[in-house]
């Protein structure tokens, strides 16, 4: 770790040690999240638009509050303003594992929805009979419907179909969950040899698809709940 006092003496510290030490760690020795965060800045600034390779290192920064949920707001501010180390002092599960999430998410595209694989997945210990539900590929869609799923307590099949990444609502007005996506779906996943019934269950929101879906695929298709919250009433309704 190679700490100077301000960001000139850093610098040379930096160049100096780098010729026997090559792995760095850069502290710029603020007190207080404000000064970090300027420091942070200009740290990155100089090494990226003028290309000052001694402030080329990863830096590492220190919360100061006392509070965990103030301590994870300080982290959260750090790591968003180029800290590539932050030190905390609470071990509180619930603050570090947002802290951890939001590093996670810090740097994804907001213009590329985060997404599933498209295919068939299994909810619990599936079997032939178990149902089949239809959704798209967007990840907080399957999340919401395989956590409803699992709260049915009755197994089933999840049905991913790629629709770019959104939702099901958003996907149908684009075009891009349609009859014929779902139907190739269907015959791509294989899931003919998996159960012993021919039953899709379709989103409510989307149940003008149903008709053509069941022309073109063959199977009988259930019109589902409109939210994912509806699905355990549903199961037990239908599958129990």
């Amino acid at each position: 770790v190679v700490r100077g006092d301000g960001l000139e003496e850093t610098a040379e510290l930096a160049r100096q040690v780098a010729a026997t030490h090559p792995e760095l760690v850069l502290d710029t020795g603020a007190a207080g999240v404000l000064p970090a965060i300027t420091g942070l800045t200009h740290i990155r600034r100089l090494a990226i638009k003028q290309r000052f390779r001694p402030l080329g290192y990863p830096a590492l920064a220190f919360t100061r509050a006392a509070d965990p949920g103030d301590e994870m707001v300080e982290a959260a501010a750090l790591l968003a303003k180029y800290a590539a180390v932050v030190v905390v002092r609470s071990m509180e599960a619930a603050g570090l594992l947002a802290l951890l999430t939001w590093r996670e998410n810090l740097y994804t595209d907001p213009q590329k929805p985060i997404q599933v694989k498209s295919q068939l997945y299994e909810v619990g210990q599936v079997t032939p009979a178990s149902p089949v539900y239809v959704t798209t590929n967007f990840s907080l869609t399957y999340f919401s419907v395989a956590g409803e799923v699992q709260a049915s307590q009755i197994p089933g099949y999840i049905l991913v179909v790629d629709t770019g990444g959104t939702s099901v609502l958003t996907a149908w007005a684009a075009g891009k969950l349609t009859p014929e996506s779902i139907a190739a779906m269907v015959r791509e996943s294989n899931l003919a040899d998996k159960v012993n019934h021919r039953r899709l269950v379709l989103p409510g929101h989307v149940a003008v698809l149903s008709g053509r879906l069941q022309e073109l695929s063959g199977w009988q298709v259930l019109v589902g709940p409109r939210e994912a919250a509806g699905i355990p009433a549903f199961a037990k309704t239908k599958f129990a």
